[in-house]
Parts: structure tokens; sequence; C-alpha cells
């Protein structure tokens, strides 16, 4: 995924990574977008897979499903914390620190 440095889609993605959880009012709010705007951008972002909107019956939240790396690309958020959770399960599998026993 490459999103130029300037467009909306990437201003989006790097404000949910430091912010959230967020609402769409919330998010047009903060970026000083109409929340029109915010939620037409955010509806286009879901169709891409870029992040899912969580639809309660008063709000709607942003939930990113990607992270940007430094060339304004990265992993699938799933991906990290499946990697995450594979060295976790290693270290267990080792006798690691995170291991109950060895407390």
């Amino acid at each position: 995924m490459d999103l130029p440095k300037d467009s909306l889609e990437r201003r989006i993605l790097e404000f949910l990574q430091e912010h959230y959880p967020i609402t769409v009012a919330g998010l047009a709010r903060e970026l000083h977008l109409s929340e029109k705007n915010a939620h037409h951008t955010l509806k286009v972002m879901e169709r891409r897979g870029h992040v899912e909107l969580d639809i309660l019956p008063d709000k709607i939240f942003v939930r990113p499903l990607v992270l940007l790396g430094e060339k304004g690309h990265g992993p699938k958020m799933e991906d990290k914390k499946r990697k995450s959770a594979g060295n976790e399960n290693e270290k267990k599998e080792r006798g690691g620190v995170d291991d109950p026993a060895n407390r």
C-alpha cells in the first residue's frame, strides 16, 4: 500500500496509529474535516481494507487495519498481532521468563 504523503487517507491512518479508539465525529473534528467528508473517505478506506467501521447505536468507531511503515506502507495489523503471539508462544516453549513455571 503506497499512499502519497499529503493524502487524506495517509493522514487518517497516521492519526489512528496514535489516537485509537476514536469515533468518526472525533476524527473529523481532530483533522478539521466535515463529518460527511470523513465518513465518505472512511467508507472508501473500508472497501480497500485499510479500516473497519464499528457501528454502534449512537456513534461509529474507526478501527485501523493496517500500520504505516517508514515508506507509507506496512503489514496488516492482524499480521503483526499474529507474529507477536507466535513470538510469545516460542518464548514459553523454550522456558522463557514469561513462563509462569519459571517464577
